[in-house]
């Protein structure tokens, strides 16, 4: 596969992994306010 993809592929994962953690941290802060 050409290295483009695979570069392509690591940012996807790291983007996903950060909207995760984002999306927890809203949750407790939600949580927190609540």
């Amino acid at each position: 596969a050409p290295l483009r993809w695979a570069f392509r592929g690591a940012l996807g994962a790291r983007s996903r992994l950060v909207v995760r953690s984002s999306l927890r941290a809203r949750r407790k802060q939600a949580k927190g306010q609540g």
